[in-house]
């Protein structure tokens, strides 16, 4: 028993080390992993709060112009076709209504998300005012990430606008583009 502890405690040091090397070496690539992480999971619990049945109290009302899918308005992006953010916060439409010149959208207010994404913008901002040299460095990076990681599980929902350098999001960028039909294989022709 005594060299078992023996062998665990000799194997602890280079096992932190291992961990925490990269994470130190590569800190802003672990924030933007962490953060998309964090990201899926929370659109995840979204999802099943939708699909189990949100009561009407637990709803916020916002009422915009009819045009609101094709016009901008001040501090209102869409992230999906879906899910807006309105004054730094984030909504999930659950309804949708069309009243007069007006639509009404009955959603859900993602706080999980919408503080994810004020600590983000934080850590973005407080990252790029101590390494300014870092900024193309950072872009490169945050647009690697939105090219080759999507935090929709559905790969074909290709309309959704894709978000912008800081508000990174949307779907695999050009997936709709590179769908074709995958001709079938020539067939094997037994040797002579």
């Amino acid at each position: 028993m005594k060299k078992f502890l023996s062998n665990i405690r000799s194997l602890t040091l280079p096992a932190i080390t291992i961990i925490l090397l990269p994470l130190i070496l590569f800190h802003s690539e672990f924030e933007i992993i962490l953060h998309k992480g964090l990201e899926a999971k929370y659109k995840r619990e979204i999802r099943k709060m939708i699909k189990a049945g949100v009561p009407e109290d637990q709803l916020v009302s916002f009422v915009f112009p009819g045009d609101i899918r094709e016009k901008t308005l001040p501090e209102f992006k869409w992230t999906k076709s879906n899910e807006f953010r309105y004054k730094g916060e984030m909504y999930d439409i659950v309804k949708e209504e069309i009243l007069n010149d007006s639509i009404v959208y009955r959603c859900i207010h993602d706080v999980k998300e919408s503080g994810l994404f004020k600590r983000w913008e934080s850590y973005l901002d407080e990252y790029l005012s101590k390494n300014p040299d870092k900024k193309s460095e950072l872009i490169t990076i945050l647009e690697t990430f939105n090219k080759y990681y999507s935090t929709t599980e559905e790969l074909g929902l290709c309309e959704y606008p894709a978000g912008n350098l800081f508000f990174p999001g949307g779907t695999i960028a050009g997936i709709c583009e590179e769908q074709q039909d995958i001709p079938p294989p020539p067939p094997k022709h037994p040797e002579a």
